[in-house]
């Protein structure tokens, strides 16, 4: 049986065995790591962080999967969104264009919300109804093209976008936009009748030569 003096002394070198930051014991206990335990673990999930460029992919990925066309479009999931048709990325792999024309496509995701680099989306052709009201959110995009589609109304949100220049509605269902869209304070081109963005042609090329009237209320 140990001695109150031998206890003592036990005691205290286990408790150096294990403040040291070189020791056995420190090391298999993890201690003299830093607050944060493991470095290489840290290191593992610092590299392993989705970079924007992976998000943007992601939010494609989503839509693609949604869209039978898509799928048939962008067919090898795979390849990098550089290679995808209509989808143009710029610095560090951001996507900074979207042009997907006469796909049949009917719906966007609000996902699309979130490509926060994004300065063209042209969808021209298609078949939408409706676009989600996250497409307000796009605050660098410059030009938004919506021409020839089925469009009955569109949100009310798309008056924050402070960078649009371009937008183009026409040949749409629709009969009146939301006055917000007054809020577009750098448009330089709002494409209405009686001529057409789409194909140049004057109001009744497709059909369709209704005016469309600014809400006031």
């Amino acid at each position: 049986m140990l001695s109150a003096a031998a206890a003592t002394a036990l005691t205290v070198t286990l408790l150096l065995l294990l403040e040291a930051p070189g020791g056995a014991l420190a090391q298999d206990a993890g201690v003299g790591r830093g607050p944060r335990g493991n470095n290489d673990t840290d290191n593992v999930l610092k590299k392993s962080k989705p970079t924007a460029a992976d998000l943007d992919r992601s939010i494609l990925l989503e839509w693609r999967a949604s869209s039978p066309r898509l799928q048939q479009v962008w067919s090898d999931e795979n390849a990098p969104v550089s290679a995808w048709e209509g989808v143009t990325v710029g610095a560090a792999g951001r996507v900074v264009k979207i042009e997907i024309e006469s796909k049949d496509l009917t719906g966007v995701p609000a996902a699309l919300g979130r490509l926060s680099a994004l300065t063209r989306l042209s969808l021209g052709g298609n078949q939408l109804t409706s676009v989600p009201a996250e497409l307000g959110n796009l605050a660098k995009l410059k030009t938004l093209l919506l021409a020839h589609n089925r469009l009955t109304s569109v949100p009310a949100s798309l008056g924050n976008l402070a960078a649009l220049e371009v937008l183009d509605l026409l040949v749409n269902e629709l009969t009146s936009v939301p006055k917000e869209l007054g809020n577009l304070a750098k448009l330089t081109k709002w494409v209405d009748p009686p001529t057409c963005g789409w194909c140049g042609r004057a109001t009744g090329c497709c059909g369709n030569g209704a005016p469309v009237q600014v809400e006031t209320s």
